[in-house]
């Protein structure tokens, strides 16, 4: 049994309370470097804010939740849509990096984005060099965009049969 097996993994929607964990985490410039830059502190807060107001209907095209473990906040995971795409993401705290747990995470944050409508095609995108979110990709079944490799930045999973993922770029 992993040590992970015996926690209790969960996501849940960002509340009050997580506004300034929820701000540190996307004004981090270590957990943000394979991500995007990290916000400077008050935008952090204003995404927080954001994240935390999102009406239901909003988040059929973004949201973003407090992943859990047993009751510790451990990262947030969450997704973007763009047109019939969404896009997932993760960001654990390195004290839950490496532990396994990111793949469980995310498909848990499959099984929420499951039956949104109009959504055909799901993506992961990640930079160069970042292994460990290309093996999650590969570990939930997505393929490599246009034949990247590893080092490959966008990893495509088609909704239902004959569902293409477009080349890279095309959004």
């Amino acid at each position: 049994m992993t040590h992970h097996a015996r926690m209790h993994l969960g996501l849940r929607t960002p509340n009050r309370r997580d506004r300034r964990f929820h701000a540190r985490i996307y004004g981090d410039a270590i957990l943000m470097r394979a991500i995007e830059p990290p916000l400077p502190p008050r935008a952090a807060l204003r995404n927080a804010e954001r994240a935390i107001s999102r009406r239901r209907h909003e988040r059929l095209r973004e949201a973003d939740w407090i992943v859990q473990v047993t009751r510790r906040r451990a990262g947030v995971a969450g997704w973007r849509r763009h047109g019939n795409r969404l896009e997932l993401g993760i960001i654990l705290l390195p004290e839950w990096q490496g532990q396994g747990l990111a793949v469980p995470v995310m498909r848990l944050l499959l099984e929420k984005a499951t039956g949104l409508p109009g959504v055909d095609v799901l993506l992961i995108r990640h930079h160069p060099g970042n292994a460990r979110m290309a093996a999650v990709a590969r570990a939930l079944g997505f393929l490599p965009q246009s034949g990247a490799e590893c080092d490959g930045m966008t990893w495509c999973l088609a909704r239902e049969r004959g569902s293409a993922c477009a080349p890279d770029g095309v959004s």
